[in-house]
């Protein structure tokens, strides 16, 4: 009896110092498993995607970024987003060229409303929203591409030379825009809005204006005559008629490409 006595009261004085050594090892294991050195989140893929219209033209963007697996509200990484795919909405195209001239003539206009749309959503091409004049009107060069990717004209201007009119724009350019856009950035301050000098093809949808390439703003200051030249080359390569800038006509276009298709 008095040795179970003894036994037990070792036992109990034991047992604090035996709960404090447990206790002791299970939170150095959870401290060193949160602040391991060499331990980083595995990164999963989490790509989401953005879905909206302009004009006729329904897009899709795709936004790859990776997330924490364990915790994916913990974004690990993103890269810019980009255009995944583009397809013609044919119910809004087939009711923009409905009940048309018959033949060819709405076939026009469905390209003509598609590329505008794909040029609006082109990272390379920055089409102005206002004018160098400073008047505020329906014809800066983004609101001409809306207008025809909406099925339709492009607002002219009505001050100065411009004639206040619409027109359609031309094929040619708005394909020469695309494919000046492959290999180039620049910025549109014109196409059909704007002063310009009378009967200018602007006012036919048939020029447009560039005042920045690749970054740097249209004048020999900034550009060199190599780069000059080289842009140049490919708007008459992009199908263009004729193209005035700082070197081969700086009186008027000392600050500006004129490309006309």
């Amino acid at each position: 009896m008095k040795k179970n006595i003894l036994l037990l009261a070792f036992i109990l004085n034991l047992y604090p110092a035996l709960q404090h050594f447990n206790f002791s090892l299970t939170s150095n294991a959870v401290v060193m498993g949160q602040n391991a050195p060499n331990e980083e989140a595995e990164a999963c893929a989490d790509p989401f995607r953005i879905y909206f219209k302009v004009g006729c033209m329904d897009y899709v963007e795709f936004c790859p970024r990776q997330v924490d697996c364990d915790n994916p509200s913990n974004v690990i990484s993103s890269d810019p987003c980009f255009i995944e795919s583009s397809n013609p909405d044919y119910d809004c195209l087939n009711k923009a060229g409905g009940g048309g001239g018959g033949g060819g003539g709405g076939g026009g206009v469905d390209y003509a409303r598609s590329a505008a749309a794909r040029i609006l959503v082109n990272k390379h091409v920055t089409p102005a929203t206002t004018h160098s004049s400073g008047v505020a009107d329906k014809a800066s060069a983004k609101q001409n591409l809306t207008d025809v990717a909406n099925g339709d004209k492009a607002h002219t201007s009505n001050y100065g030379n411009a004639p206040g009119t619409t027109t359609a724009l031309n094929q040619s350019l708005l394909n020469g825009v695309e494919q000046l856009a492959s290999k180039n950035t620049f910025s549109i301050s014109e196409i059909a809005g704007g002063s310009h000098s009378a009967g200018s093809e602007h006012y036919y949808g048939n020029a447009i204006d560039v005042n920045y390439v690749n970054g740097e703003h249209v004048d020999i200051g900034h550009m060199s005559d190599a780069e000059i030249m080289a842009f140049r080359n490919a708007a008459y390569n992009a199908g263009a008629s004729k193209v005035y800038d700082p070197l081969n006509e700086p009186v008027h276009h000392y600050n500006h490409f004129h490309i006309q298709w």
